[in-house]
């Protein structure tokens, strides 16, 4: 197989088909378009107000088109690095293996179709700030910028066989993907000039295609039946011990049940996805946000270190809730789930404590170890009052994940919602923005939504301030909102079951 050979006049037209073909395949995808398109516009509208903020308008253009390129990386990178094992999932493997092309050949035009899907987010972004936010297109070059974006896409492209030749030999190419998304934006200048970094990480910055990319805008800026319970028939005496046993079974249904839940549901549980998406993905995302605020000065270290350290908690509860609800009827049990004669509301809600106290987990890891890095010590007096600010914080978000997972079993692709929702978290709750820089309607939004309060009371106590029971109290009220919409959608989703197994037994 190794001797494979093809005519070299035919790799041109097998390429253009190859990415023709995958190309139509992969804008068919909503989740594919979504993911590609939403973070990109989520930075950008970052970086925006951050700039604007600091009364740095000519940097918005560059924020705008640098957010482009990450969508182009992250689509390259999400989509080659896991094309081998797409296509084991399609069942096409096998015959691209044995197919007389040589199977590099087969997945270049895989690796550059991702990369002009990417290409989806730099029109996306640029559209978006010129519509959104009145950027001027004043580009220095505009001839030399249209030709160096198909190049930068053909760079990438090849990039992207790079990563699915190296992540063919992992068994989850996922467990490296997502920790390796913000260290290349970081150190590819997208958003954070690359001189502002540390010298060792220079070279690295030059190894980047993205690097070579980024500078060629950056030039001019450089400056189930219901219940029937029969009357109860015995003495009194024997009511309490029944009771009793009631609130031992809820409380080993809430438990048990929720430890089994997490470990058959959460697909993150294995220790490369749990360590590169959970821990090392988030606490890169501080250092992102820390670099990007450093530029414009709006808001201290401190601000991003702590906004991003309670957003942290987001990455495991609201995919967990989603997850605890969605991956049933992928598995095929939520019928059996929705019959239960359990009562819903200690059968759902509580599967969230594991999530919960893997988002407090997460959280106070990223803030140790931010902290750490950083230099950026947490006031001793402040330990106290954090730990149940980031209980809350994480009890809310999970409340929020079982909400949408329980709104996603509507579509066809759960996950989908998820993925909107917690790209929204990041502007809205103000975790890397101050919130009085954001419109009314933005901060109306965030007010609604979880670790929008938690945020700025752990903000509040790093700088050496007093608990704040309202922000408190917000936060708790919010993440029981979410917690009543997801019961009640269940519940809905339950009477449904129901009626139509009534019906298959008539």
């Amino acid at each position: 197989m190794s001797g494979r050979t093809v005519d070299p006049r035919r790799v041109p037209r097998l390429i253009l088909v190859g990415v023709r073909t995958h190309v139509s395949y992969m804008s068919r995808s909503p989740i594919e378009i979504t993911f590609a398109v939403l973070v990109p516009l989520v930075y950008a509208t970052l970086a925006v107000y951050l700039f604007r903020a600091a009364g740095d308008p000519d940097r918005l253009l560059t924020a705008s088109v640098g957010a482009g390129l990450m969508g182009i990386w992250g689509s390259v990178l999400f989509g080659s690095g896991g094309a081998v094992q797409n296509q084991r999932w399609l069942g096409t493997l096998e015959t691209l293996v044995a197919a007389p092309t040589p199977l590099a050949l087969v997945l270049l035009p895989i690796t550059l179709a991702t990369a002009v899907i990417g290409t989806y987010a730099m029109g996306a972004t640029v559209l978006w700030g010129v519509l959104l936010f009145d950027v001027p297109l004043d580009f220095a070059h505009p001839l030399l910028f249209l030709v160096a974006v198909p190049v930068c896409v053909l760079a990438l492209g090849m990039t992207g066989l790079l990563l699915a030749a190296t992540f063919v030999l992992l068994r989850n190419a996922n467990a490296l993907a997502n920790p390796l998304d913000t260290p290349v934006r970081l150190l590819s200048g997208l958003l954070v000039p690359v001189t502002v970094l540390p010298a060792w990480t220079h070279p690295v910055s030059w190894a980047l295609p993205t690097t070579w990319g980024a500078r060629g805008h950056m030039r001019r800026t450089s400056d189930p039946r219901p219940r029937v319970r029969p009357p109860s028939t015995l003495p009194r005496s024997s009511r309490g011990t029944t009771t009793m046993f009631r609130f031992l079974g809820t409380a080993r249904l809430v438990v048990v049940g929720g430890a089994i839940s997490y470990r058959a549901l959460f697909n993150w549980t294995t220790p490369p996805m749990f360590i590169g998406t959970l821990l090392v993905g988030p606490l890169l995302q501080v250092f992102f946000f820390v670099c990007l605020g450093r530029e414009p000065g709006v808001a201290d270290d401190r601000f991003h270190l702590v906004g991003n350290a309670v957003l942290a908690a987001s990455a495991s509860c609201v995919y967990g809730g989603t997850m605890a609800i969605a991956n049933e009827r992928r598995y095929g049990t939520l019928g059996a789930v929705l019959l239960s004669p359990r009562h819903r509301v200690p059968l759902w809600t509580w599967r969230a404590l594991p999530y919960v106290l893997n988002g407090l987990l997460v959280s106070a890891f990223v803030l140790t170890a931010a902290s750490l890095v950083l230099g950026l010590p947490v006031p001793a007096g402040a330990l106290p009052g954090l730990g149940p600010v980031l209980l809350v914080a994480a009890g809310a978000c999970s409340a929020f994940g079982l909400a949408l997972g329980a709104l996603g079993l509507r579509f066809r692709d759960v996950f989908l919602v998820s993925n909107v929702a917690s790209s929204v978290l990041l502007p809205l709750t103000g975790a890397a923005v101050p919130r009085e820089t954001l419109p009314g309607w933005m901060r109306a939004a965030g007010e609604l939504l979880p670790l929008t309060h938690a945020a700025d009371a752990a903000r509040g106590l790093t700088a050496g301030g007093g608990p704040d029971g309202s922000l408190l109290g917000a936060e708790l009220a919010v993440g029981a909102g979410w917690g009543l919409l997801a019961v009640v959608v269940l519940g809905v989703l339950e009477r449904g079951s129901r009626r139509r197994a009534t019906l298959d037994t008539m």
